[in-house]
């Protein structure tokens, strides 16, 4: 689920909700979800840029709820983590290499 509280500028988006019941509440009056990837979108995309031609909807009650009028046709793609063990790594070359500087540096100071 989605919720959020008072305040404006809020943005949800480039998002792939897959396979779950989406609970969307909304507690600020102008939300921004726009270009999102919804499992359960049953739109078309006539001209072939990835974004649904309908906005994405609910039915709640007697009401439809938009909920995302740019859906996306395709799920975002995942960005990976890297693994943790690299911070090590990382960690140890970026110390050597201010090592390095600052003996290069004091050695051009000396008169």
């Amino acid at each position: 689920s989605i919720a959020y509280s008072s305040g404006g500028g809020h943005v949800i988006t480039e998002n792939s909700f897959i396979n779950g019941t989406f609970i969307i509440v909304w507690l600020s009056p102008h939300p921004t979800v726009d270009r999102n990837y919804w499992s359960d979108y049953n739109g078309t995309d006539a001209d072939g840029d990835g974004i649904g031609d309908t906005p994405h909807f609910r039915i709640v009650g007697d009401e439809t709820v938009y909920i995302d009028f740019h859906p996306l046709m395709e799920p975002v793609p995942v960005i990976p983590e890297f693994p943790s063990w690299i911070l090590l790594p990382l960690f140890v070359t970026a110390t050597m290499t201010a090592i390095i500087y600052r003996k290069r540096l004091t050695k051009e100071t000396v008169y």
